[in-house]
C-alpha cells in the first residue's frame, strides 16, 4: 500500500458507552509504504444494527503493529479474493443479564451507528 489511513477508538470499560459516544475519542493513524491485509464485508441494509450496513473494512500490517478501521488507502499492488456467503450465524450472550435487559429498540441506534461508522 502506498498509503493507509485507519482509525481506532480507545479500549472501553464497563459500563460500556454507546458506539457513537465511544467513537468521539477515536484516533486516526496513517502509514506510507506498508504491506498488510485488508479484510471486510458488505452487509445489506436489512442487517443494520446487527452489523454496520454497507462496506466495513479493516487493515492489519504484516508486522501486526499498525491497523484499524479503514478510512482511506492507496493500493499499489496486491491480490484480491472474494468469498460469497449466504449464512449468518449469530451467537447471543443470553446468560448475560446486561444483554438480556438491554433496550435494543432505541430509535436513535441507527443514526448513532451511521454517525460512528462514517
Amino acid at each position: 500500500f502506498g498509503h493507509v489511513q485507519t482509525r481506532a477508538i480507545d479500549k472501553q470499560k464497563k459500563p460500556y458507552p454507546p458506539l457513537a459516544e465511544a467513537a468521539k475519542s477515536q484516533h486516526v493513524f496513517e502509514k506510507d509504504n506498508v504491506t498488510g491485509t485488508l479484510i471486510g464485508y458488505y452487509s445489506p441494509d436489512l442487517y443494520q444494527g446487527t452489523t454496520s450496513a454497507g462496506f466495513h473494512v479493516h487493515f492489519l500490517d504484516d508486522d501486526r503493529t499498525f491497523g484499524g478501521h479503514i478510512l482511506a488507502y492507496n493500493l499499489t499492488s496486491g491480490k484480491v479474493s472474494l468469498q460469497t456467503f449466504s449464512d449468518f450465524n449469530l451467537h447471543l450472550p443470553v446468560h448475560d443479564s446486561h444483554f438480556v435487559q438491554a433496550d435494543l429498540n432505541d430509535p436513535e441506534l441507527d443514526s448513532q451507528i451511521k454517525a460512528a461508522e462514517h
